[in-house]
Order: C-alpha cells, then sequence, then structure tokens
C-alpha cells in the first residue's frame, strides 16, 4: 500500500476512534427493547444503572439501599441540577439554590468541588435560550420539585407531590418518579418519556423505546391541552419540537424497534 494512502485511512480510523470514544453514549443502548416480560424480571439495586432508571421496576420501589438505591440516585441528580443551575445564575444561583440535603451535607462542596459535567453545561446551554417560560417551569420550581422528591426518598414521609411537579422532578432528574411517588406509579410510562426527554436536554442521544413513542403521539399531537402535555411540550420546545418526536414516534412504532434520536436539533 503507498504510504500516501496507509497515512489517509490511519488518519480516518484515529478520526473515528476519537469520535467514538468522545461522543456521548446512546441512552438505551442494550435495554431500550427488552420485553416487557425481561424488564419485570426480579433484580436488585446493584443490578440496576442510573440509566434504567428512566424505566420503572416496580419491585425496587419498596425498598432502598443506602449507596445505591433510589435516595442515593436522587442525591446526586440533585447536586447536578444545582450545580447546572448555578452555572445558568453565575451572578446568584449558588446562593440561591443553598440548602441542606437529606443526609445532612451541604451542598456548597458538590458545586465547588468539580469543573462543570458535560451534562451540566448542556442543561445551561439549553436553559439559557431565549424561550417564554411559563411560572412552573421557572429555575426555583424546578429545584424545589427534584428537594421535594430527595426529602421524600431519604425521609419514607409517604407524601405525595401532585403528578405535575412529579413530571417535573422526573425531567431534570432523567429518573422515574414513580419509585418516590406510589400514588402515580399508574402514570409511570408518562414519568418515564418525562425521564426520556432528561437525558436528551443533558446532551445525549438516546434509543426512544416504545412505551415512549406511544406517549409522544398521545401528548404531543396538539389535541391534548393538559398540564402533562403542555410541560412536555415545554420541554420538547428545546430540541426541535413535537413534529421532530412525532415522527420518530411513528418510525419507532411502525419498525417495532427503537429509533436514535439526537440531543438537540436546534
Amino acid at each position: 500500500m503507498p504510504a500516501g494512502m496507509a497515512s489517509v485511512i490511519n488518519h480516518a480510523v484515529s478520526r473515528h476512534y476519537l469520535s467514538w470514544r468522545t461522543s456521548p453514549r446512546v441512552w438505551g443502548d442494550g435495554f431500550a427493547d427488552l420485553s416487557l416480560s425481561t424488564s419485570l424480571y426480579p433484580r436488585d439495586w446493584s443490578d440496576v444503572s442510573d440509566d434504567e432508571l428512566v424505566l420503572f421496576f416496580s419491585h425496587l420501589s419498596g425498598q432502598d439501599h443506602p449507596e445505591l438505591g433510589i435516595a442515593a440516585r436522587l442525591r446526586a441528580a440533585y447536586a447536578r441540577r444545582v450545580r447546572a443551575s448555578a452555572i445558568l445564575r453565575a451572578e446568584n444561583g449558588a446562593n440561591l439554590y443553598e440548602r441542606t440535603a437529606a443526609d445532612g451535607r451541604h451542598l456548597d462542596d458538590d458545586l465547588a468541588m468539580a469543573p462543570p459535567s458535560p451534562e451540566e453545561l448542556a442543561i445551561a446551554e439549553l436553559f439559557a435560550l431565549d424561550l417564554a417560560r411559563p411560572p412552573w417551569a421557572s429555575e426555583a420550581a424546578i429545584i424545589g420539585a427534584i428537594d421535594r422528591m430527595l426529602c421524600e426518598a431519604s425521609s419514607a414521609a409517604g407524601k405525595t407531590a401532585n403528578l405535575n411537579e412529579a413530571l417535573l422532578a422526573s425531567i431534570h432528574t432523567a429518573i422515574n418518579a414513580a419509585y418516590v411517588y406510589p400514588a402515580h406509579a399508574f402514570a409511570h410510562e408518562v414519568l418515564a418519556t418525562g425521564a426520556w426527554f432528561g437525558t436528551l436536554l443533558m446532551g445525549r442521544p438516546a434509543l426512544m423505546p416504545l412505551l415512549v413513542a406511544h406517549t409522544c403521539i398521545d401528548c404531543l399531537d396538539g389535541i391534548r391541552q393538559d398540564p402533562i402535555s403542555e410541560i412536555l411540550k415545554f420541554h420538547v420546545a428545546r430540541l426541535g419540537g413535537p413534529s421532530l418526536f412525532l415522527r420518530y414516534a411513528h418510525k419507532t412504532i411502525k419498525s417495532g424497534r427503537s429509533s436514535v434520536v439526537p440531543a438537540r436539533r436546534l
């Protein structure tokens, strides 16, 4: 092989390898298309990844683990979202959302201990867009919804947020709120769809499962005008708009397999 051609091929392979190494991992790879019976198979917290918490494994909702359970996962998600908010409101964000977490730790250390992650930067970038924000979509409402879900998960108080607030928390933690609010387990597919949109808001491409496709068609078609649909539409506007996701939803349902949705199409 001529030296020049070898150099071109090596350069192309190196660029491909670098792109693969640095590109965000696709959410749902390896589990998005699992059958319902497979997803209901008994599992332990140590066997469930953070990504899978978009979905609802009902047998896990009544148990917890101090290091691996839902409270620990929510605590990490809460710190990530507060840090992203502090980036977005650099002049006063850290002071505005300063509080003591449910385990007694101050989040000041979490805000300052590390550079912003790609997920935090993606959140800040998306929510810095010049789009009209209804009151429920303000930063205070988002942080409050996550804060309440963390406190409920940590204290086992048995209180229940309304479904709108549970959906907002699901979106901004990428964790299905049905784990914390059993009264909303009936809506776990809607909450899963919100959590799935949350992965896109964090800058990751994602496979669209069938349950998300059906929920998109039900909630984003422009016919429904209830708060759940409006919350989803508000966030979808930052990712390319309802029509884009309806196209992916119809494609997924027609093929019977998950379609890959880019993180951002603006």
